[in-house]
């Protein structure tokens, strides 16, 4: 009996701007991770050099091209030798992740005539109002666009960036039992780190120092409920540009003593069993991987009701959901929380662990885009 034909593996290169700690970095790295090597060959093209996840990608075996971009400068050199690494390593597919490398992607699209391209949302905003505008008339060198949530799918096409009929949306997928509980005697040694008192109660926050995540309105709602709870901390985990001014502003507030400025933290997974609760103040979001690392842990989830994640926590039931901006109705689902049964936290928490281990596992994320791209790599370019 003769053997079938050998079939070439599908090479797809994923094109981003850099591999540091953030959630689509980590949605890239599962979803490469996750393929079926006998029928996939994940590349990465990073155009600035390695960062905080790079040991990662390495350790698992993907392979990472890195360029030298650091500066707006540096874009145009920096493009013609993304063009030239897609020229040499041919790949099926180019999938940008984020707005530069979602750019790159179409640009050496428009270079080479070729391969097939995808461009995977993330947000419900991509950002200021030219990057739209990039986005929307560039659209034509895409062959198809993955969505993180129905809502940031509907944002985009609402808004003519990104047409109907090619966007499919894949949410986002983790590893839950990445998010098991470590050993006692770890726990005790991060209390040690940060200087948390094995009887402080901890609320938690995993997110970028930036303007989307709001932080300023997080501060002002624990500085009233630290005063309602006693000895409560708030543990902020994440680096970024607005962090002197939330420094500043702790200490106006009079709560310095109160919240821990982590910085970036590179094992994540046992901060969530530190915490009492996790909470996001963001003004909006996509579907927030920290989200669902949170829910994963166990610990009950308090969050804004934006973007995707009113498709995944369900008010009362797996989570507290509150509106943006309200710090009435953020401070309240707090101090409810803190100052309840504990029952009433391990079913939040229970609950929220249950509906990301049904329905938001890897396996998901990968099967949904390895579908997609066995689908553009037997068809002709739309």
């Amino acid at each position: 009996m003769n053997a079938p034909p050998h079939r070439p593996k599908i090479r797809i290169l994923y094109i981003i701007f850099g591999l540091g700690m953030g959630g689509a970095e980590t949605v890239l790295f599962e979803l490469a991770n996750g393929l079926d090597r006998k029928e996939f060959e994940p590349i990465v093209l990073s155009l600035s050099p390695p960062a905080a996840l790079s040991r990662k990608f390495a350790d698992a075996g993907i392979a990472v091209h890195y360029l030298t971009m650091q500066r707006l400068l540096q874009a145009p050199m920096t493009l013609v030798s993304a063009i030239r690494t897609a020229q040499r390593l041919e790949p099926d597919i180019l999938q940008g992740v984020l707005f530069h490398g979602d750019l790159a992607a179409r640009l050496i699209r428009l270079a080479l005539g070729k391969p097939q391209v995808v461009s995977a949302l993330h947000n419900v905003i991509l950002g200021k109002k030219y990057v739209d505008l990039v986005m929307r008339y560039t659209d034509s060198l895409t062959d198809a666009v993955t969505a993180v949530s129905h809502a940031v799918a509907e944002t985009h096409v609402a808004a003519g960036i990104v047409r109907r009929e090619k966007t499919t949306v894949i949410v986002n997928g983790i590893e839950p039992l990445r998010f098991a509980r470590p050993p006692e005697a770890d726990l005790t040694r991060l209390r040690e780190r940060f200087g948390i008192k094995a009887s402080t109660r901890v609320l938690l926050c995993i997110a970028r120092l930036g303007p989307a995540k709001n932080h300023a309105l997080l501060l002002r709602v624990f500085a009233k409920l630290s005063k309602r709870v006693p000895d409560v901390c708030l543990l902020l985990a994440g680096g970024g540009r607005l962090e002197p001014r939330l420094r500043a502003q702790a200490e106006q507030l009079g709560v310095t003593a109160q919240v821990i400025f982590a910085g970036v933290i590179d094992d994540v997974p046992p901060l969530f069993h530190l915490a009492e609760i996790f909470v996001l103040s963001s003004t909006y979001e996509g579907l927030p991987m920290v989200l669902l690392e949170a829910m994963a842990s166990g610990v009950p989830v308090v969050s804004t009701s934006v973007g995707g994640i009113p498709e995944v926590i369900t008010n009362g039931e797996s989570g507290l959901l509150v509106p943006s901006g309200d710090e009435v109705a953020l401070e309240n689902a707090l101090s409810g929380l803190l100052e309840g049964p504990e029952t009433e936290r391990r079913r939040l928490g229970d609950r929220g662990k249950a509906e990301v281990v049904a329905n938001y596992g890897t396996a998901r994320l990968v099967e949904r885009t390895a579908a997609l791209y066995r689908s553009l790599a037997t068809s002709p370019r739309a």
